[in-house]
């Protein structure tokens, strides 16, 4: 996430962690339907000690994960590092941390 949308990335893990966290304690017991349960990974793995291991959902996993990070490595490589970001309101040293820095680079 912070590759795509790095001010917003710490906001979205979070409404992500919680979203996950939420379906594994509340869905079962409230029997919420399989298309929203199958939202959070923690379903699709098996249960172990004592379940049964297919391969099919740790490789769909492992595809979605490494797609992830693809698309996370593909945003960093198109990103201006010289960028601090938004400019805020009274942030005087901010600005003229900018300034400075945009004059210096080569």
């Amino acid at each position: 996430m912070f590759g795509l949308l790095p001010w917003e990335s710490t906001a979205l893990a979070w409404t992500v962690m919680a979203a996950v966290a939420v379906i594994a304690v509340l869905g079962p017991s409230l029997q919420w339907p399989a298309p929203l349960m199958d939202i959070s990974p923690f379903i699709h793995a098996p249960k172990l000690p004592g379940g049964t291991v297919t391969a099919a959902p740790l490789i769909w996993l492992c595809a979605i994960a490494v797609a992830l990070a693809l698309a996370g490595l593909h945003g960093l490589h198109r990103r201006d590092l010289g960028d601090l970001g938004p400019s805020y309101r009274g942030g005087r040293l901010h600005d003229w941390l900018v300034d400075y820095l945009q004059i210096r680079a080569p």
